[in-house]
């Protein structure tokens, strides 16, 4: 049920911003209940014309819904520079549905065609639909009751404490994953003093939740459900001065990856951690399981292993400069080919337990760690 009225909610998204602009001619009769809409379509033939001239005024009314609904259309295209970025332009709205339009569609009533222009055996015709507004509110009113009623549910589940924050975290996370990009534009939260957006608000209650975290000194729990969507999640939300835990639940296997954060933060520290038993991350092709950059601490907790490969050309792990790597007791670094650390000029690596053992160097010697100074930091 909730697949259906998220594909109904995001046909008019799409569809309105994409509309090209073709006049829309509207001639309401006496009683408002008519409204006209000009399209134009061609073809190899008339028929084909006459089709694609159809096709042409469903864009044009699915827009008119769009209008209707909410004009919403400046903030969507601003979004980017719209602090929390509630809509993000890329996602979603590439999504074609015509759910939404099917009612009202059904209802259009051709008026007039008109054969124009032809030329290489192309032809062009113009045709004059007409679409009773009646049906156009029933849609407007339809979302505004869908958008009220997900408030209340939502508020609903806000307003239940949470016993501790980081299980207050967990569930606004997943609300905001709930959220499509049209119910982040109209879902409000209900607040004692007034009605806010419910996406801008719970974006900002996470962000005071996570700080109250790390001042305590436990680190946040990185949300996705595999160790790269983590570490891609941290490419994009990692802050300065933040501790952030990753629980390995499962042994793994993942291409190399590039532990990074986004630019201009620096001081984060993030912790792997094997949950309930020992647990390993394994390379899966050749190259550096884990390339630690500048500003990060990557933390080897208890229970994690790493696993290289037998005919690896690169270290398991490499730490290029402003990068640190910890290993506590518990973890291990092991089976590759090419070294198990790398350390680059102005890398650090601090072991305070933990075991590095059968690796071998790139000539087939028992190297386990190797240090590498160079100008250039590569």
């Amino acid at each position: 049920m909730r697949t259906k009225r998220i594909t109904m909610i995001m046909t008019i998204l799409f569809i309105g911003i994409v509309t090209a602009c073709t006049s829309i001619i509207r001639q309401p009769d006496d009683d408002e209940k008519r409204m006209y809409f000009f399209g134009r379509g061609e073809g190899k033939n008339v028929l084909e014309a006459e089709k694609n001239a159809r096709l042409d005024v469903e864009y044009q009314i699915s827009s008119y819904i769009f209008t209707v609904v909410d004009s919403t259309s400046t903030l969507i295209i601003e979004s980017n520079t719209v602090k929390g970025n509630i809509v993000d332009n890329s996602e979603s709205f590439s999504v074609f549905l015509q759910t939404y339009t099917r009612t009202i569609l059904e209802g259009v009533k051709r008026v007039k065609t008109r054969r124009g222009k032809s030329s290489k055996g192309n032809v062009e015709v113009q045709s004059l639909f007409e679409v009773f507004r009646a049906n156009v509110d029933k849609v407007s009113d339809y979302i505004q009751k869908e958008m009220e009623a997900l408030s209340r549910n939502y508020t609903s589940q806000i307003s239940m404490q949470d016993s501790s924050e980081l299980e207050t975290i967990h569930k606004y996370l997943g609300i905001i994953s709930a959220l499509n990009p049209f119910e982040r534009l109209r879902v409000n939260y209900y607040s004692p003093t007034g009605p806010v957006n419910l996406y801008s608000y719970l974006t900002a209650q996470i962000e005071i939740l996570r700080n109250r975290v790390n001042n305590q000194g436990r680190p946040f729990p990185v949300p996705g459900p595999t160790i790269t969507e983590q570490l891609s999640w941290l490419q994009i939300n990692a802050e300065s001065n933040g501790y952030y835990l990753i629980e390995i639940r499962n042994n793994t296997s993942i291409a190399p990856q590039v532990v990074s954060i986004p630019a201009g933060r620096r001081n984060v520290t993030i912790t792997l951690l094997g949950s309930g038993a020992p647990r390993t991350v394994s390379l899966s092709a050749d190259g550096s399981l884990f390339t630690v950059s500048s500003g990060i601490t990557l933390v080897l907790d208890s229970n994690i292993t790493l696993q290289g490969r037998s005919n690896n050309n690169s270290p398991l792990v490499v730490i290029n400069n402003g990068g640190n790597l910890i290993m506590n007791q518990g973890s291990g670094i092991t089976g590759n080919s090419d070294s198990g650390v790398h350390v680059n000029m102005g890398g650090m690596f601090t072991m305070y337990g933990g075991s590095i053992f059968e690796n071998k160097g790139s000539d087939g010697s028992r190297s386990k760690v190797s240090v590498k100074l160079s100008a250039s930091g590569a």
